[in-house]
């Protein structure tokens, strides 16, 4: 009973968190790249703090497996433990590429519309310049 109430809340709680497209998509043109540097930053994050997220269970379920695996009654849930660990670095790593893949695509907008600086620089020299 217990495993199967486990296995139903592990399946529970990652769809919504693998199977939805946080990337921005759309054309990006001169009137619009800072919104899309913005959206691609709040991706960023979100994705960041899910990573960290699915790396603090990955953790946590190890440390269970390697207190489990000293007693030979309880050595098959310690490597259920361990397949858990697994699979919560593996959606990790996942989410690691995903956010390469952003920042690369925040780079080029920033590299094509604003001379490849941060975008905080780009706000700043404008509001002197219209202040000034």
């Amino acid at each position: 009973m217990k495993k199967i109430l486990f296995y139903l809340i592990l399946v529970a709680t990652l769809p919504g968190c693998t199977s939805e497209s946080n990337s921005p998509s759309g054309e990006v043109t001169k009137s619009n790249w800072q919104e899309k540097v913005s959206v691609l930053d709040q991706a960023i994050i979100r994705k960041q703090n899910l990573s960290d997220l699915y790396r603090a269970k990955a953790t946590r379920a190890k440390n269970q497996g390697d207190r489990l695996q000293f007693n030979p009654n309880n050595l098959g849930d310690a490597r259920r433990y361990w397949n858990i660990a697994d699979y919560y670095n593996e959606q990790a790593d996942q989410l690691d590429q995903e956010i390469v893949v952003l920042e690369q695509e925040k780079q080029s907008v920033l590299d094509q519309y604003n001379e490849g600086k941060p975008l905080a620089m780009v706000k700043d020299s404008w509001y002197f310049a219209w202040h000034e």
